[in-house]
């Protein structure tokens, strides 16, 4: 029973986080339309629900039994898109940078824009072993990070390059508000139209999560050991739980996309003290990675 009341508590959390973010969104475009700020009354002010419980560690990616992998054709830079939202701009750098001395390398150039099976971070059942799933992996790597989370306007967001998570499958991207509520770096996914939407079904229902790495250096790095060994520093990576777009907003928001991007119903928040702590950020730099169930 009390299993079932943390729950339904995370799911109304969920929820209210949804709505939440619907209505800023309404905000927002109302303030362009406009041309005024937000006032200190705006319900962009509102805080998020606490999602506490949500930060947690990780187990290390080098342990995961990665078996199918298929890597998908380069991904293309997409161009600006104004639909009411505050898309100052959009990433037109690649979506990682190859080179084995930023940590985590490994895992990134292996994994990224690629189909592979992964556990479901959630088993249902105590101590049992989570089921494998296959799933597709997307990371972002963003660059001038203090800048953005020291003085972007809280409406000024980065959109990553879109993105198939299958070759036939549904397009997606990240965005991103630095500078939240003046104090929170937050992260939002969408879906936007591609080339396959009319053979694909609707509404979005595929399930999905997000997580912000620890960029430290793990067991599996190519750097050369050092002479007195040392004890590797295990990742923890601040993850979401896992959206299931059938439970979250109404059928309305995972529709078809028409007009470009849809609009943002799930998304998560970390403070900025909490970016700053362990290596979120390293070399003025955070790697995002979204993950997808795709069964």
């Amino acid at each position: 029973m009390e299993n079932r009341f943390k729950s339904l508590e995370a799911q109304i959390a969920d929820l209210l986080n949804a709505l939440k973010l619907m209505i800023v969104n309404l905000e927002n475009k109302l303030t362009l339309q406009n041309g005024e700020l937000p006032t200190q009354h705006s319900l962009a002010n509102i805080p998020l629900q606490n999602e506490d419980e949500t930060f947690r560690c990780v187990e290390p990616h080098c342990s995961t039994p990665f078996t199918e992998s298929v890597r998908f054709y380069p991904q293309e830079t997409v161009e600006k898109l104004d639909q009411g939202k505050w898309i100052d701009e959009v990433d037109d750098s690649t979506a990682f940078i190859t080179d084995t001395e930023w940590p985590r390398e490994d895992e990134i150039s292996r994994l990224n824009n690629t189909v592979h099976m992964e556990p479901y971070p959630e088993s249902p059942l105590k101590n049992t072993a989570s089921p494998v799933h296959r799933v597709f992996t997307y990371y972002w790597r963003m660059h001038g990070i203090a800048s953005k989370i020291n003085s972007w306007d809280p409406r000024r967001s980065l959109r990553s390059p879109s993105f198939y998570i299958t070759p036939n499958g549904y397009r997606m991207y990240l965005l991103v508000f630095p500078r939240q509520n003046y104090e929170n770096f937050y992260v939002h996914v969408g879906i936007t139209v591609g080339a396959n939407d009319a053979n694909l079904s609707w509404p979005f229902s595929l399930k999905h999560r997000i997580q912000l790495l620890d960029q430290v250096r793990t067991p599996s790095s190519k750097k050369k050991r050092p002479l007195i060994p040392t004890r590797p520093m295990l990742p923890q990576d601040l993850a979401s739980r896992v959206w299931n777009p059938a439970l979250l907003c109404s059928a309305s928001v995972w529709r078809r996309p028409l007009l470009g991007d849809s609009t943002e119903c799930v998304g998560l928040g970390y403070p900025h003290e909490m970016l700053k702590s362990r290596n979120y950020i390293y070399n003025d730099s955070v790697v995002i990675k979204l993950t997808v169930y795709l069964e």
